[in-house]
């Protein structure tokens, strides 16, 4: 019986090429031609610029669903490697699990690994070991290069109402300048809440203007103020002069 297979393939970050989708997939292809699989195109499964941490990726939930259905429509799933599946070892061993009790195999081609094999349970906690140290190691060095920005002076956020963010010398580094047309909103809201008027009475007055809010729905460039908005810029240390930074913590579980 000729075998069927899938393939999933995925990178972490709009940093990346989008040709690595292609290269992993190629990788898998002629994985599969070597052993005289039967390589399906459709069934092709792409997660792209999401990270491996967390499980709630729309092509990987796809795999899986046809995966574990009664038709069964592969055999096997081709990866290139471990980490395109999982970046810990917890998800890793119970994605193996799930689909070894399901009769699926998975084959991380780059590393030789084959769930066929009795020693691949021991060869996927490794590598789900490895993979999740470096996703905590990635995530020291970035958090130590924001630090180095902010010593610096640069923007480490992204975009915030009142400021335009433009690249230092030509790099990927970055800075704010006032924006003025929306300074002029800011000074008039601090303004309007100095004098008294109520958080609900300064975003009526600015949709009745129809002055551009700072997250206009599509297609929509104004009355789109709320009073919970005008109440975190008012909160917001930004405006009088005071950088915080580092202050939330993100953690994926």
């Amino acid at each position: 019986m000729i075998l069927r297979c899938a393939a999933y393939a995925r990178y972490s970050s709009d940093l990346q090429s989008p040709l690595s989708i292609d290269d992993q997939v190629r990788i898998c292809r002629e994985y599969a031609k070597s052993r005289g699989f039967a390589f399906l195109d459709e069934h092709v499964y792409v997660d792209e610029a999401l990270s491996g941490v967390g499980a709630d990726r729309p092509g990987l939930g796809r795999m899986l669903n046809a995966a574990l259905s009664p038709a069964r429509p592969f055999d096997v799933i081709l990866l290139d490697d471990s980490s395109r599946l999982a970046r810990n070892t917890k998800d890793a061993l119970t994605f193996f699990e799930r689909l070894n009790f399901a009769g699926i195999r998975l084959i991380p081609v780059s590393q030789g690994i084959d769930s066929d094999n009795e020693q691949a349970h021991v060869l996927v906690t490794v590598h789900g070991m490895v993979d999740s140290l470096y996703v905590k190691e990635l995530a020291k060095k970035t958090h130590r290069g924001l630090e180095g920005r902010v010593l610096r002076g640069q923007h480490t956020g992204g975009r915030c109402y009142g400021y335009d963010s433009v690249s230092v010398d030509d790099t990927t580094a970055k800075r704010l300048i006032i924006n003025e047309n929306e300074a002029v909103v800011i000074r008039r809201i601090f303004e309007m809440s100095a004098s008294g008027q109520s958080l609900k009475t300064i975003a009526k007055t600015l949709n009745h203007e129809c002055v551009p809010s700072p997250r206009p729905r599509s297609g929509n460039n104004y009355a789109t103020w709320s009073p919970t908005c005008i109440r975190e810029m008012l909160r917001r240390d930004l405006y009088v002069g005071k950088v915080v930074w580092n202050a939330s913590r993100f953690v994926k579980t």
